[in-house]
């Protein structure tokens, strides 16, 4: 560190949120003089946070002023007031259409404090609006399917979670494999049950494994599908 302006860096860090090299550096242009640093700090974050955001000089200050002008805090106030939770989140995650519909769907979870018990009962969301609930019923079968497997989670509130998928994002194809996947699984039951009590061991028939992996293949249209549903009705999501 420069030892010249230690002592005066360290006041200009107590005023403003600044890091030691553009403290220093701000500092050697205007001769130590703490005033002008502070002043030229100012112009620079206000300067900053105008070109990022686009929004009015007086509404970077107040962002500014109210953050200590420090840029990342003032950037995430901005945030807050012009854009809805909903909003930030699918900024936030573009790149990542799934991250982002986890994170809505724990937003939708909190903001109308659901009662987990490990897993939500997907029957007692009827409190929220249809987007809403069909956001968290697919989100949480998908979740199910991912921590259980798909031999398990065809059992799970199946009819409400195929409802969603057929009738709300008009991907009857995918609920038809769901569906069979469940037909065929139960009209193979028996047969399964023989051969677990021979060979103490059960597996997925053939004919099961390919409504599996038709669903798998389609998983990626159903994500990109619920991303675009939540951003048309963006106004019914926190």
């Amino acid at each position: 560190m420069n030892e010249i302006y230690k002592d005066k860096l360290e006041i200009l860090r107590q005023r403003v949120s600044i890091g030691l090299r553009h403290g220093l550096a701000i500092l050697g242009k205007v001769n130590g003089d703490v005033e002008q640093a502070e002043k030229l700090f100012q112009q620079e974050m206000l300067s900053l946070v105008i070109n990022k955001t686009g929004v009015t000089k007086a509404i970077a200050t107040k962002h500014l002023i109210k953050t200590n002008f420090d840029i990342n805090s003032a950037l995430k106030s901005i945030d807050e007031e012009r854009y809805t939770l909903t909003e930030r989140i699918l900024k936030q995650c573009k790149d990542n259409k799934e991250e982002a519909l986890n994170k809505l769907a724990y937003a939708v979870e909190q903001k109308n404090k659901l009662i987990r018990n490990f897993w939500l009962d997907l029957e007692d969301l009827q409190k929220l609006s249809q987007q809403e609930f069909c956001l968290l019923t697919i989100i949480e079968w998908l979740h199910y399917n991912d921590y259980e497997g798909f031999i398990v989670a065809i059992h799970f509130h199946l009819e409400v979670v195929t409802d969603q998928i057929k009738e709300q994002l008009l991907l009857p194809e995918i609920a038809g494999i769901i569906r069979k996947a469940k037909e065929i699984h139960e009209s193979q039951f028996e047969q399964q049950e023989i051969k677990f009590k021979k060979e103490k061991a059960i597996s997925p028939t053939p004919e099961f494994c390919e409504q599996e992996d038709l669903f798998d293949e389609k998983k990626p249209l159903l994500i990109d599908t619920l991303y675009e549903f939540v951003k048309k009705h963006v106004n019914k999501f926190p």
